[in-house]
């Protein structure tokens, strides 16, 4: 994908202008994975969320909600192409994002496309692609759908120490800004677990945060 300069008016925050003809192009152009697709490509799905579950007693007002962390998003990439060279390179490149592939979940792809980037979303998985649309007779044009899912590092788990007694909930982070990383951590999600209602989850955590202060963080 093209990236104008910044000082031209026709980009904001790293993204091209919209409705600029000159750069339309940027829109239209899909990078998958460090590759160039050809044709024309465009990019759909519900967007980002976050996972909410929601409980609500019979014959009561309200609801207990407990946030179950980021969604990650799920996009439907559409490309259409127009030609011979363009079916020759989507044929070239096929084998790189087949869900066959070996190891292939295992491989995050990059993507560099104005509106999944707009969204944060720059790692996808392809875990599904379509069989392309018959080409009418009318405009000779070829479409391919493939579906993918966000790719998002999961969080680093709690370390805890070697020396940790068994039954004593007591961790070390190993470094002192890892120790202090962690207790962050663990204070922001039981404040959401007490904003939340969740009584379980706020006697988990407050019992981890207490075994934690408990300890001497670790040198650094």
């Amino acid at each position: 994908m093209p990236v104008p300069d910044d000082n031209d008016g026709i980009v904001r925050g790293g993204l091209p202008y919209w409705d600029q003809r000159d750069w339309q192009n940027a829109w239209d152009s899909l990078n998958l994975g460090g590759e160039d697709w050809p044709g024309v490509c465009e990019i759909s799905g519900a967007g980002v969320s976050r996972k909410i579950d929601i409980k609500k007693q019979a014959g009561t007002d309200g609801s207990t909600m407990t946030d179950e962390g980021y969604q990650p998003a799920r996009l439907t990439i559409s490309i259409t192409i127009h030609n011979w060279d363009q079916w020759d390179r989507m044929q070239e490149l096929m084998p790189t994002v087949h869900p066959r592939k070996k190891g292939g979940t295992r491989t995050p792809l990059s993507i560099a496309h104005p509106q999944a980037n707009f969204l944060g979303i720059t790692q996808i998985y392809i875990d599904k692609i379509g069989i392309p649309k018959k080409p009418s007779a009318g405009d000779g044009l070829l479409t391919l759908s493939m579906s993918a899912v966000e790719w998002v590092p999961s969080p680093k788990p709690v370390k805890t120490g070697a020396g940790t007694s068994t039954g004593s909930g007591k961790t070390s982070a190993g470094t002192v800004d890892d120790h202090a990383a962690t207790m962050d951590d663990l204070s922001n999600a039981l404040g959401v677990a007490l904003v939340t209602g969740n009584a379980e989850e706020v006697e988990r955590l407050g019992n981890l945060i207490n075994n934690m202060s408990y300890d001497d963080p670790p040198a650094g």
